[in-house]
């Protein structure tokens, strides 16, 4: 995959380098904040994460328009 920086919740930058230091896998989740298939993708990346024997990282992406940082604020504190 070609290199991208996405912008965290906190405000910080994180790189596809980043993410997938240290890690076998990297798999990626998109996301509509309000969706209740958010919730569903978080849960199965925990228990994914949880079974595997392998380090796999994972990360949700929020997309649409007009998505800003305190629409996530519920995702972050869960």
């Amino acid at each position: 995959a070609p290199s991208f920086t996405l912008l965290s919740h906190d405000g910080g930058l994180i790189s596809l380098s980043d993410l997938i230091e240290g890690s076998d896998a990297l798999v990626v989740g998109l996301f509509h904040p309000g969706s209740p298939n958010s919730i569903r993708q978080m849960n199965d990346f925990r228990g994914a994460e949880a079974i595997s024997q392998e380090n796999i990282a994972f990360v949700q992406i929020a997309t649409g328009e007009g998505v800003q940082a305190i629409d996530l604020d519920t995702y972050a504190i869960q």
